[in-house]
């Protein structure tokens, strides 16, 4: 995955920040954001939840398949067009994606669901398009029966003197998916789930459970809630900090039972929101944000926090104006 930024941000007139404005001078350090990944895996795994989950996966799909592999056409297996809140452009919205082999021999996959998932809202068939809150097993039984070509090294004997060894040939087996290893779970952001205090540890437990009976992981990775342009109120950011810390708190405490009808032995965490924090503070400090940079006192990210209410006025009827310190590197004029 090619993570090197150009050195500035991309104009965005309709936020109003000062268009091609340079990083930050923490940010532009070497070795912060100029980094390439390249991962071999031999596990299957599954990405689930909202866009942020489908770009997590699209970012892990970079680090997992050769140069050649060409994402479009050959990973997408279904998706959408929505011009409900961009009327000028259809947008088009991934549901489903699915890639295999990718290098080491693993499977990489995503399945779209911007609620959680419950016993309730599941169905026979699932419904690809904009809140959608139904997943469907249909869906599940496509990812799992996938068929693909796995490549296969065989030993190929041929007449040879003492000094000469077995050559290989390369072949290639039909393998179905069948299962998956680990699934890493995207809680749905604000915007989706309307009342933050509606994610209960109950409702995150049976999202685990469904993910390990039907997908036959072993391993849950949930990321961590990160903020949004849709964090309306200090409030809605203290419960976010409320949903981590029980994320953080069932992942610890988790048990894996052999008399349960599931499969879930880990729960990890993936700090998404500790990372993505990290960096609205350390930009948010250098335009002149009264914030501090001591990730290492519990609660960090609850101390001197309004910063992240310094908005642009409404920019669109469509969506909430993002937080200035998010999506600027500069302030703009006018504001404080």
């Amino acid at each position: 995955m090619t993570a090197n930024p150009p050195g500035k941000y991309d104009p965005v007139p309709k936020h109003q920040c000062r268009n091609s404005s340079d990083l930050t001078s923490t940010l532009s350090d070497r070795g912060v954001l100029d980094f390439k990944v390249s991962i071999s895996t031999d596990l299957n795994m599954i990405f689930i939840g909202d866009s942020i989950a489908s770009q997590l996966s699209q970012a892990f799909d970079a680090t997992v398949l050769e140069p050649h592999y060409d994402y479009n056409s050959n990973s997408v297996k279904r998706h959408f067009h929505n011009s409900q809140y961009l009327p000028e452009r259809e947008v088009a919205h991934i549901c489903v994606t699915e890639s295999a082999p990718i290098r080491g021999g693993g499977v990489s996959a995503y399945m779209r669901h911007n609620f959680m998932i419950s016993s309730s809202s599941m169905k026979r068939r699932g419904v690809c398009g904009h809140g959608s809150k139904s997943w469907g097993l249909d869906v599940v039984d496509s990812l799992l029966d996938y068929q693909y070509q796995h490549p296969v090294s065989k030993p190929q004997h041929r007449h040879k003197s003492d000094n000469q060894s077995d050559e290989e040939e390369l072949s290639h087996r039909s393998t179905r998916v069948g299962s998956f290893n680990a699934a890493i779970l995207k809680i749905p952001a604000l915007g989706w789930i309307k009342n933050i205090n509606s994610l209960t540890k109950e409702t995150i437990m049976e999202e685990i459970d469904l993910v390990g009976k039907y997908f036959g992981v072993e391993t849950v990775i949930i990321s961590t809630l990160t903020f949004s342009n849709n964090v309306k109120t200090l409030d809605d950011w203290e419960g976010i900090q409320k949903v981590n810390e029980m994320i953080r708190q069932i992942a610890k405490s988790w048990e894996f039972s052999q008399t349960k009808d599931i499969s879930v032995r880990l729960i990890l965490v993936q700090e998404l929101a500790n990372f993505t924090n990290q960096l609205i503070w350390t930009n948010a400090k250098h335009m002149g944000y009264d914030v501090d940079l001591d990730f290492s006192i519990n609660g960090w990210d609850g101390m001197k926090a309004s910063f992240l209410l310094d908005r642009f006025e409404r920019v669109s009827k469509y969506f909430w104006p993002p937080s200035i310190p998010m999506v600027c590197s500069k302030r703009p004029n006018g504001t404080n």
